[in-house]
């Protein structure tokens, strides 16, 4: 790193001064003051950077008083334009953006805005002209920054700028860098101002059908209201097309509501169901986690320094059950440890009284709680007004009746992105995302990677091969060609590159190559995005192969593998390196000063919560400062020269007053004080006892609500500070994304993680899986930095997963949520290249690729290669048999919308079982083979029967969708082992095997294939296997249905003509092949080949294959 000069005598002085000012040793007191003030900021900002000014100015506790008193020591234009403006510009920089997520600059710059004194001068000089120059940069620059901000204070000045149209509009300024930031402002106010203008059908717009259904979407709380939930309207959801009939310049905002109101609609699709499994008007295959008998016990907001969210301390009496033998504290303490699914924490849930939602909350799972008796829980809640209906439900007399259902909708894929659509203020590259079909968007690389790009120009113009090995560093020869030029052309120039990428074509080895290129010839950061941990990892490897170092990548996420553990950011941020400043650790620790502060004052008003006992010194404070309570504290007093002796001879206070009064005592009773009263106050010792008694009440009301109200802004106060004890810990991060090239992470994790990428602004996403990956991920994960845009996929594979079929594109209602920004961009007609060579299947394989949908596939010489299947005749197999399907009653396949129940194929299952050995017979190795099904009811069954005789192994994906239909515990999905991989078709797309087994379970007379009919599923299914592949079906059963006749028709046409079809398992000896058998029962594997070979005698004649006939 450059050091910086040695400082000059006033710029030493100036550095001194600064820091009198900040750590409040001299005052702003004139302007003169002001002008050395901010001369001395930018001294600073000079030496060292504009960031740690600014932290170091917030950190100091006369920091923040000598920006406010500078300020607005003089308002003249003239000082505004020299010394004010030149602090503007300073402080607005994107490095100060970047620290603590934009917070740093949010909190100066309220001290600068509120009150709006300087802000309303400065605004009356650049409507009067006035402005010009720096001056009028730094005016730009605070406008954007107020239409952008989320703060209240901020934002109320936006109409101000709003108003700024016309021949004031920034647009119209002579200055370029003035009328871009005006630019960038319009499209901000756009965005953010106003409900969607679609051509909305007749009665059909935003608003109104709910407490929680507003215009503006950005009002709309993510998890749903009991009104919600209950109402019986459809929702506002726009189609696709409604966000692309509306002129160019309004698109962006319709946009953003689609995105969102389809995303959520989607996750509230799967809440519902499991609401009603909850309740119990859905039957459930296994009873939901409820937990009742709840009563407020305490709250939680982290132990000692450490902070943590707020958190409700519940007593369940309900719905927690330990082992018999577990039943004293030391047992039950080990069996938590053993058994983290045991109340999981994290786990969403809603808490409902009469199955009316009152909040939606996680799991606290602490140890200490559980073992108790009765045992306790801890409940986040998600928000604010589901915290005060909530501490509102518990402390009210019919508690007793609230339950905690635990649903097992997967929220957390979900909330992030949601979160994040609403925080959007800019979408970069927004002309290529949103206007696909139009002009091209300008971009213009750097002039090395220009130059680069226009060698591979020229190799492709004369088809010839080049060798980027030595270009880029790499010490192994990496030639590209033909199609692979093309797109990596295209992925190097465009704005919005998006380049297709067939099954084992290489889509991984081409991103690796652009993002090798990027860094061996421009300085920009690039993001690296995928949908799955298996393929960002496996991306990230590639990455290490191709030269690039782990010291110039960083992995965001909690999963790595061995080689990418390096890379993950919570082991880096331990380096001593990335350490949080002074500074940061000042306010970290003042921030927890405050928070344990505000713990001992929510404990103390838990305490008085819970009893639910008010003392009547309470109600006499309350009175004494109320308007129409004075008159009744009056009553209540005892002069200072009045001595009543009570009982025991003590003497009489006004708490005993007021006690008598509520008693239904006179004022006779009272003796001398009767006597010193104010006659005014007569009529209130007139009151009947009943009303009384009512007032009383009445008063015991008021100060449990201020007791509930005091008790609910400390809770927002304690969640403000985690937020801001949490955001400062995170400078290390920001500080390792700002000192990479190459940041990892999924599209969860982006969204998850936004505020630390954008700390390292990103010039480039490269997207992985784009086909897979729904839009709204995508357009989170962009940060406004952002200058291009890479998608690698298929969209001739399968579609981003959905819940709710109903807003698919296969529904046909135009909603086409399901339809990736891969997909689309190519629907509407933006430009894309397409990989031609694949790399992974024998050609005997790949030939259904070409067939189902990638007719110009073409197969590089060593596929042809590929060692054939030892035991068996024919390296595709279909195994034509007609045993039934069974129907697993209670557990639906999502994606399957047509079916009622899930499938199971039992005579498939056994026949797989006995392939899986026969092949390990042969001297495979577990991990050289995967079986695939459609089916969750067929994989639930597969795994059952295969961990008799092997351990088989699930990625996350199924784990979760078996543990979900309760098809499979929790303590089991913590128990397999990674040996034989067992997958459904769909979320194994993107991986390979050498040898796949696919067990179809269709087999009935009806023609009935569900989601079979999807030419995607197929494709996927027979493009993932490298040297062979084994299917079990009924082939008739395909055939016979309508809808997917043809393409069953033409997928079974070449396995006759290759003679791929059989009525059994076509198997050979390896040590005599002249000796065969067709295996067409389980037991045949018994009789034929016990030990993987001849069953000794063998017949005497050869067993000769029967190749099945199709029927017509």
């Amino acid at each position: 790193m450059a050091t910086k000069p040695p400082l000059s005598s006033r710029a030493a002085k100036l550095q001194k001064l600064f820091y009198s000012f900040i750590n409040g040793e001299r005052a702003v007191k004139n302007s003169q003051e002001a002008k050395l003030f901010f001369e001395s900021v930018d001294a600073v900002c000079e030496q060292k950077s504009a960031a740690v000014c600014v932290e170091q100015i917030l950190a100091k506790k006369g920091g923040t008083s000598a920006v406010r008193d500078a300020i607005r020591s003089n308002l003249s234009c003239a000082f505004i334009m020299s010394s004010t403006a030149p602090f503007l510009n300073q402080v607005c920089q994107s490095q100060v953006k970047s620290i603590n997520d934009g917070h740093f600059l949010e909190k100066l710059l309220v001290e600068v805005l509120y009150p709006p004194t300087f802000w309303t001068a400065f605004l009356d000089f650049y409507k009067s002209n006035h402005l010009n120059g720096d001056s009028l940069v730094a005016f730009a620059n605070l406008c954007l920054e107020i239409v952008s901000s989320s703060s209240p204070d901020i934002q109320a000045l936006s109409h101000d700028v709003e108003s700024l149209t016309g021949s004031i509009s920034l647009t119209r300024s002579p200055s370029e860098a003035v009328r871009t930031l005006g630019y960038r402002i319009e499209k901000v106010v756009l965005l953010r101002k106003g409900p969607p203008t679609a051509s909305i059908r007749a009665n059909y717009s935003p608003g109104g059908r709910h407490d929680n259904d507003f215009e503006d979407f950005r009002k709309i709380s993510i998890f749903p209201t009991a009104d919600e939930v209950s109402s019986k309207d459809d929702p506002f959801l726009q189609r696709l097309d409604d966000v692309f009939e509306v002129p160019r310049e309004l698109r962006a905002r319709n946009h953003l509501d689609w995105l969102f109101r389809l995303l959520r609609e989607d996750m509230l699709a799967d809440l519902r169901e499991d609401l009603q499994m909850a309740w119990g008007q859905r039957k459930a295959r296994r009873k939901p986690l409820c937990f009742g008998g709840l009563s407020l016990v305490n709250c939680d907001v982290g132990a000692d320094r450490s902070a943590k969210p707020f958190t409700l301390v519940l007593q369940c009496r309900e719905g927690i059950t330990f082992p018999e033998s577990k039943r004293t504290p030391d047992a039950k303490k080990k069996y938590l440890d053993e058994f983290k699914n045991f109340v999981k924490h994290g786990s969403v849930g809603a808490l409902c009284w009469n199955k009316s939602i009152i909040a939606f909350g996680s799991i606290v799972r602490e140890v200490e709680w559980l073992i108790q008796d009765p045992p306790s829980i801890g409940i986040q809640l998600t928000d604010n007004a589901g915290l005060k209906c909530a501490v509102k439900a518990l402390l009210s007399q019919n508690c007793h009746q609230l339950r905690f259902y635990v649903v097992d909708t997967a929220t957390f894929a979900y909330e992030p992105i949601l979160q994040r659509l609403k925080e959007v203020t800019e979408i970069p590259i927004e002309n290529a995302i949103l206007d696909p079909a139009g002009p091209p968007a300008q971009y213009d690389p750097p002039p090395k990677l220009q130059a680069f790009i226009g060698e591979l120009k020229i190799a492709l113009r004369n088809k010839t091969p080049i060798d980027l090995g030595g270009k880029l560093g790499i010490n192994f020869p990496v030639k590209v060609r033909d199609a692979q030029l093309e797109s990596l052309i295209n992925g190097l120039e465009s704005p919005l590159g998006q380049i297709q990428g067939p099954p084992g074509t290489g889509k991984s080895f081409i991103g690796a190559i652009i993002a090798r290129v990027l860094m061996e010839l421009t300085g920009y950061r690039v993001l690296v995005l995928s949908y799955t941990n298996h393929a960002l990892d496996q991306f990230l490897e590639d990455l290490m192969k191709n030269g690039i170092a782990g010291s110039n990548m960083v992995r965001i996420g909690s999963k790595a593998t061995e080689k990418t553990d390096a890379l993950r950011i919570d082991g880096l941020s331990r380096d001593p390196q990335f350490r949080p400043s002074l500074d940061i650790k000042t306010m970290i620790n003042t921030a927890k000063t405050e928070q344990q502060e505000t713990k001992e004052r929510l404990k103390d008003l838990v305490g008085k919560l819970t009893k639910s006992q008010i003392q009547l010194q309470d109600i006499l404070d309350m009175l004494e400062f109320s308007d129409s309570g004075i008159k009744f504290w009056n009553a209540f007093q005892v002069p200072g020269d009045v001595l009543i002796a009570r009982k025991k001879n003590r003497a009489l206070r006004p708490v005993d007053v007021y006690g008598d009064w509520v008693q239904g005592q006179q004022l006779s009773s009272l003796g001398m004080l009767a006597e010193h009263m104010d006659p005014e106050l007569y009529p209130i010792w007139n009151i009947l006892p009943e009303n009384r008694q009512a007032l009383h009440k009445q008063w015991v009301d008021e100060i449990l609500q201020e007791q509930i109200d005091e008790f609910l802004q400390l809770a927002e106060t304690s969640n403000s500070l985690y937020r801001q004890i949490d955001n400062l810990f995170k400078e290390s991060k920001r500080k390792i994304v700002k000192n990479r090239r190459i940041i990892g992470c999924t599209t969860t994790g982006a969204a998850m993680y936004q505020s630390i990428i954008r700390a390292a602004e990103p010039d480039i996403v490269l997207v992985e899986e784009a086909g897979e990956i729904l839009e709204a991920h995508v357009i989170t994960s962009l940060s406004p930095s952002v200058k291009q845009l890479i998608l690698i996929g298929d969209h001739k594979q399968l579609r981003p997963k959905v819940n709710n079929y109903n807003l698919t594109i296969e529904k046909g209602e135009g909603f086409d949520l399901n339809v990736s920004l891969f997909e689309r961009l190519i629907r509407q007609g933006h430009k894309f290249t397409t990989l031609q060579e694949q790399h992974r299947s024998h050609p005997d394989i790949s030939q259904f690729a070409r067939l189902l949908a990638y007719e110009e596939l073409k197969d590089v010489p060593k596929t042809h290669n590929r060692d054939p299947i030892r035991g068996l005749r024919e390296r595709v197999v279909f195994v034509h048999h007609e045993h039934p399907e069974e129907s697993l009653g209670n557990v639906l396949d999502r994606r399957d919308p047509t079916s009622k129940a899930s499938k199971q194929n039992s005579f498939e299952v056994e026949m797989v079982l006995r392939t899986v050995k026969y092949l390990c017979q042969q001297g495979y190795k577990s991990e050289n083979i995967v079986v695939l099904t459609p089916y969750m009811g067929q994989l639930s069954l597969l795994r059952r029967k295969l961990s008799e005789i092997n351990d088989p192994y699930l990625n996350d994906l199924d784990t979760h969708e078996l543990v979900r239909a309760g098809l499979m515990t929790q303590a089991a999905a913590k128990a397999t082992k990674a040996r034989l991989r067992l997958s459904t078709v769909d979320n194994y797309q993107g991986e390979e095997s050498d040898i796949v087994i696919v067990s179809l379970a269709r087999s009935n007379k009806n023609g009935d294939i569900g989601f079979l009919i999807a030419r995607e599923r197929l494709v996927v299914l027979m493009s993932r296997a490298r040297d062979g592949i084994i299917l079990f079906g009924n082939m008739n059963t395909f055939l016979g249905n309508k809808r997917g006749k043809e393409l069953w028709k033409s997928y079974f046409d070449v396995m006759k003509e290759k003679g791929f079809l059989f009525d059994g398992l076509p198997v050979h000896c390896e040590q005599h092949p002249d000796r065969s058998a067709l295996l067409q029962e389980p037991e045949d594997f018994d009789q034929h080949c016990p030990d993987g070979g001849c069953a000794q005698p063998w017949y005497a004649a050869k067993h000769k294959f029967r190749v099945l006939e199709m029927s017509s």
